[in-house]
């Protein structure tokens, strides 16, 4: 990595940090928990859309370490969950135009849903010494209880998601435009 590439990275790793924990005193905060938008992968989705197809895995993991750093979930299931997001995102701008703000917000939508699902079934597992098939069907009705993050997510990406895509100091990172 050269020099004029790290101050961007660690501009990433600022913003990252103050969005993570912002969203943690406001579900710490407030009894509207499940209605607090998960504004790292919504981050993690318009720099996919906007950053090199290359840099998207690097970004997924400075997001993930900034998370670590302001929740108490297992640092292995957040990277993790950080990173099959980041590869569902870049099948997704495979196909299609990430940057666009339906496919933007569908996709932070559904990858709020799937990390906050994720994480769920991490503390649910860890919690349960004998997690079997019972314990799993359990956990489904509040695995689709989530939907509400996802939702204002998906409506925090559609109406704001430009707004993550400019943010200052990102500029060195993003993609070459002809």
């Amino acid at each position: 990595m050269n020099r004029s590439r790290l101050v961007p990275w660690l501009m990433l790793g600022v913003w990252a940090s103050w969005l993570a924990a912002l969203q943690g005193l406001l579900v710490a905060k407030t009894d509207l928990a499940y209605w607090v938008p998960d504004t790292l992968v919504l981050l993690l989705v318009t720099c996919a859309g906007r950053f090199q197809p290359k840099d998207v895995t690097k970004a997924a993991i400075v997001l993930a370490i900034s998370r670590i750093a302001f929740s108490v979930e297992p640092p292995a299931a957040v990277l993790c969950g950080f990173m099959v997001t980041a590869l569902c995102v870049r099948g997704v701008r495979s196909v299609a135009e990430v940057g666009g703000p339906l496919v933007r917000a569908s996709v932070a939508g559904v990858g709020a849903w799937g990390v906050a699902a994720w994480l769920l079934f991490v503390h649910a597992v860890r919690d349960d010494t004998s997690f079997d098939l019972a314990s799993l069907l359990e956990v489904m009705p509040e695995c689709a209880g989530l939907w509400r993050v996802g939702l204002t997510t998906a409506l925090v990406a559609l109406f704001f998601g430009p707004a993550f895509a400019l943010l200052p100091g990102l500029t060195p990172l993003r993609k070459k435009r002809w």
